[in-house]
């Protein structure tokens, strides 16, 4: 069996006759389009297709073979494909970690934008825990990461870093939460009984959120950012999140800012995309670099707009 055999019946099925199939896709004669398809036949020991109409038309077996038949002509095609871009310097494959809470759907934009253009690159996305991602970047275990960006990280050489985006974030509680209908501001001390939630961190990388830990309440630790979420509106329990991954509870009151908190605030995280120097970037990441490097600038635009007074008409 061979691959000028299967593209031949390939030829055929889609052209709907010999004759197109070699004079429009395959360029060569129709006898030689004949030959291959009937020494395929000869080799798997059946018919391809039914003589008894005018048109070439495939038998039950011819449609099964020619099933596989296709899965085999696209794995050729991809394979070809992958070939072609790594002789031009292409990655295979690209490694990016993003420290848990801070996916932005700009950010799935860029990677598809990118996919579409270099679909033979293989891209492996990684939700770490917070500073994971920096680490991993750190031991070049990823080519790209996507952090906040810390005070630690400035003072790094080693970084290359653009500002993909700032995002707010603050302490919220369940809208039932006891404490929340307080007139005077909560103090640290009766959050006692209630239970603050906290992610854990790579502290040898970032200490993110480390000044908001409260020490008279109990803390239950999580890996998750859903699960942290859950248990804050549970009703017991406090936490840091950020708004763009609550936004429908915040909408719906079902999470709420815990303003009357003492020295409550509401925190600006710039968000930031980060390599290191002494990686060169191929292709492929430099496409996918400058795609990221265009999301701070589309979302002022978003946002100026979503801004804009309506004309009186």
């Amino acid at each position: 069996m061979k691959l000028e055999q299967l593209k031949a019946l390939d030829a055929v099925v889609k052209a709907g006759s010999f004759a197109k199939a070699a004079n429009e896709i395959l360029l060569v004669t129709q006898p030689a389009v004949t030959r291959a398809v009937q020494n395929l036949e000869a080799e798997i020991g059946f018919a391809l297709f039914s003589r008894e109409q005018y048109r070439p038309v495939l038998t039950p077996q011819g449609q099964a073979f020619y099933s596989q038949a296709q899965q085999i002509l696209k794995q050729v095609e991809s394979l070809s494909a992958l070939s072609q871009q790594m002789a031009q310097g292409m990655e295979p494959e690209l490694k990016v970690a993003i420290d848990t809470y801070f996916l932005l759907p700009e950010m799935l934009c860029a990677f598809h934008e990118t996919n579409l253009e270099f679909p033979c690159t293989q891209l492996h996305i990684s939700c770490e825990l917070l500073g994971g991602a920096i680490g991993k970047l750190v031991e070049k275990a990823c080519d790209l990461v996507i952090v906040p960006w810390a005070p630690e990280y400035r003072n790094q050489s080693q970084f290359l870093s653009q500002s993909l985006a700032h995002i707010q974030a603050s302490t919220v509680v369940a809208g039932n939460f006891p404490l929340l209908q307080q007139d005077e501001p909560v103090q640290a001390e009766a959050l006692a009984p209630y239970i603050q939630v906290v992610e854990r961190t790579q502290e040898q990388y970032i200490r993110l959120g480390s000044s908001n830990l409260n020490p008279h309440s109990q803390r239950w630790y999580v890996n998750d950012v859903h699960l942290k979420k859950q248990i804050i509106l549970s009703g017991r329990s406090y936490g840091f999140l950020p708004y763009h991954l609550i936004e429908q509870e915040l909408a719906s009151g079902q999470l709420v800012p815990f303003s009357n908190l003492e020295g409550f605030e509401v925190r600006t995280i710039e968000l930031r995309a980060v390599v290191l120097k002494a990686s060169p970037m191929g292709p492929v990441l430099q496409k996918l670099w400058q795609k990221l490097g265009q999301i701070e600038a589309a979302r002022s635009r978003l946002k100026a707009a979503s801004n804009t007074p309506l004309r009186p008409v």
